[in-house]
C-alpha cells in the first residue's frame, strides 16, 4: 500500500462549541455530534470523499478531486441553513470548512500527516463561520467552471516558509452547478450555494436518542489501498472511510488464569521399601586431622593502576532529559499538543496529527528525527517546573505547557 499521496484535505470546525458545552447536558451534546457527524459523513461519502477520523467538533476527510471536495464543503454548509432554519437561535449550528491540496503521508493506514494537513488546519484557523475558505493550490487544480471562487487576499502561518493565497466560495447564489443527485430545497430556507444536491438521510436534525458508537460500523479500506480512481474521485460504491485513529490510546486487559486439576499431585512415600545397606547405620572411623601447613610470608601487592582522570559532561539544560519530557505538553498559543513517549513523539496541530518520529538529546538541544521527511531538526530546550521551553531558528520561541 502507498504511503504518500496527493490528496484534497477538508478540515472543519463548530464555531462557539465551547460555549455551547457550559449550557448543554452531556446527552444533549452527544446527540448533537453524532447528528454532525453522521451528517457530514453522508455529505462526504456521497461527493466521493473519505473520512478520515472526528476531532471532538470538527472533522477530518480526504479526496481524490479537489473539485468535489469543494463542492462538498458547499453542500454540508446548505445542509447546516436548512438544520439551522428549523430552530432557534441559540441551537444553531455554525461550522468553518477549508481546504488545501498536497502530499499526505499515511501514519498507521488509518490517519494522515504532513505539511499539506499543516496548511489546511492553519487556513481553517481563519476561516469565518458558514464559509469555505481553499489554498491557491486548491484552485489550480479544481475545475472553475464548476466552482465559483473569489480571492480573500494573503495569508502568512507561522511555520510555512511563504504567505499563502487564500480563496472563498461566494455565497449567496444559486450556484448547483453539479452533482448526481436531486436538489435539497425547503421553501425560504436561505441556502448559502443554492442547495448543493446531498444525501436526504439525517435532514430532521438530532435522533431524541442517542445513535449506535461509531464502532459498530463495519471496518473501510483506507485512499490508498490501491484502488484505481473513477471519473472524480474514488469511483461511486467504493469503500470509503477509516476510523478515528492519533490521538486516541488504546488499552488491552490480557486475564490470565489457570484451573485445578482433580488428580493429586503424586508425592512418593520414601519409607515404602525397608532400607537394605546395614554398613549405612555403623558409626564412621575416626577422622585423623593433617598436620597445619607451615605459615608462608604474605604476598607483596601488586601496584593497582589507577584510572587517567577524564574531562567531566557538559551539562545539560535544567531538568532536560528523555524522562523529563514524557508526558503530554501544549502549546495554546500556536494550537500545538506535544505527546512523548519513551524516545517517540507526535505533534499536533488544532487537533490534527502533523508529525511524528524520534527524539535525541545533546546537552541543551533536542534533535527531532522526523518520520514526515526523513529531516532531523535540532532545536535548544529547556525545562521550568511545568513549562518546556523551545527556540528554534525559523520560529523563535515556544512555551508549552505540561499536561496532568
Amino acid at each position: 500500500m502507498q504511503t504518500n499521496e496527493n490528496l484534497a484535505i477538508m478540515i472543519t470546525d463548530i464555531a462557539g462549541y465551547t460555549e455551547r458545552m457550559s449550557t448543554r447536558s452531556r446527552q444533549e451534546m452527544q446527540r448533537l455530534l453524532e447528528w454532525h457527524d453522521a451528517t457530514l459523513r453522508e455529505v462526504i461519502e456521497f461527493y466521493e470523499g473519505q473520512w478520515i477520523k472526528s476531532t471532538g467538533d470538527g472533522v477530518l476527510a480526504v479526496f481524490r478531486s479537489p473539485t468535489n471536495a469543494v463542492q462538498c464543503g458547499m453542500a454540508i454548509q446548505d445542509a447546516l441553513a436548512e438544520y439551522n432554519y428549523q430552530r432557534e437561535e441559540s441551537d444553531e449550528l455554525h461550522v468553518r470548512i477549508a481546504l488545501n491540496v498536497g502530499e499526505v503521508r499515511w501514519v498507521g493506514g488509518s490517519d494522515i500527516s504532513g505539511e499539506a494537513v499543516n496548511l489546511a488546519a492553519r487556513i481553517e484557523s481563519e476561516t469565518p463561520v458558514d464559509e469555505v475558505w481553499f489554498s491557491d493550490a486548491m484552485y489550480l487544480v479544481m475545475n472553475k467552471a464548476e466552482v465559483p471562487s473569489e480571492k480573500v487576499g494573503e495569508r502568512t502561518f507561522k511555520g510555512i516558509p511563504e504567505p499563502v493565497r487564500i480563496y472563498r466560495v461566494p455565497s449567496g447564489e444559486a450556484m448547483r452547478l453539479v452533482g448526481t443527485g436531486e436538489p435539497m430545497q425547503i421553501e425560504g430556507v436561505p441556502y448559502p450555494f443554492g442547495g448543493m444536491p446531498r444525501p436526504r438521510h439525517g435532514d430532521a436534525g438530532p435522533p431524541p436518542e442517542p445513535a449506535a458508537p461509531a464502532s459498530d460500523a463495519p471496518p473501510r479500506e483506507p485512499v490508498g489501498g490501491g484502488q484505481a480512481a473513477t471519473g472524480k474521485g474514488l469511483g461511486t460504491g467504493a469503500k470509503v472511510g477509516i476510523g478515528a485513529g492519533v490521538a486516541a490510546i488504546l488499552l488491552a486487559a490480557v486475564l490470565l488464569g489457570g484451573g485445578e486439576s482433580d488428580e493429586p499431585f503424586p508425592v512418593p512415600d520414601a519409607m515404602d521399601e525397608p532400607y537394605s545397606d546395614p554398613a549405612a547405620f555403623q558409626d564412621p572411623p575416626p577422622e585423623i586431622p593433617e598436620p597445619a601447613p607451615a605459615p608462608q610470608p604474605a604476598p607483596t601487592p601488586a601496584p593497582v593502576p589507577q584510572p587517567a582522570p577524564q574531562p567531566a559532561p557538559a551539562p545539560a539544560a535544567r531538568g532536560l532529559s528523555i524522562g523529563a519530557l514524557q508526558g503530554g505538553w501544549v502549546n495554546e498559543e500556536d494550537g500545538e499538543q506535544l505527546l512523548i513517549q519513551g524516545n517517540q513523539y507526535q505533534l499536533y496541530e488544532f487537533g490534527m496529527l502533523s508529525d511524528a518520529g524520534a527524539l535525541s538529546i545533546q546537552g541543551d538541544m533536542i534533535y527531532a528525527h522526523s518520520m514526515s521527511d526523513g529531516m532531523t531538526y535540532p532545536f535548544r530546550a529547556e525545562i521550568q517546573g511545568d513549562l518546556l521551553m523551545i527556540w528554534s531558528p525559523e520560529d523563535g520561541q515556544s512555551v508549552y505547557r505540561r499536561v496532568r
